[in-house]
C-alpha cells in the first residue's frame, strides 16, 4: 500500500507506482494473482485499481467496516 500527499494527486504518481508494484508481484515474485484492498468509499483508490484492471472480489467486514477486496490474475500464467 501506499498514500499519497494531497499535493502530489493528480501527477500520476499513484498509477505509475502502482504499474511497478504489479510488474514486480507478476514477473519477479511469480504470484498467480495480486489483492487490492480498498475501504468503500475511497473512490479516487477504486478508480485507479480498475484503471489497472482490477476486477471486483468480495466484501469482508472488518470491525462492523466493509472492506472491498479487488483482483487482478496474472495473465502470464
Amino acid at each position: 500500500g501506499f498514500r499519497l500527499l494531497h499535493r502530489h494527486w493528480g501527477q500520476g504518481l499513484a498509477i505509475e507506482a502502482s504499474t511497478a508494484c504489479i510488474e514486480y508481484g507478476f514477473k519477479i515474485l511469480k504470484q498467480s494473482y495480486l489483492i487490492a484492498r480498498i475501504h468503500p468509499l475511497n473512490i479516487r483508490s477504486i478508480r485507479l485499481i480498475r484503471r489497472l484492471h482490477f476486477k471486483f472480489w468480495k466484501v469482508i467486514a472488518i470491525d462492523d467496516k466493509e472492506i472491498r477486496y479487488y483482483r487482478l490474475d496474472n495473465p502470464n500464467l
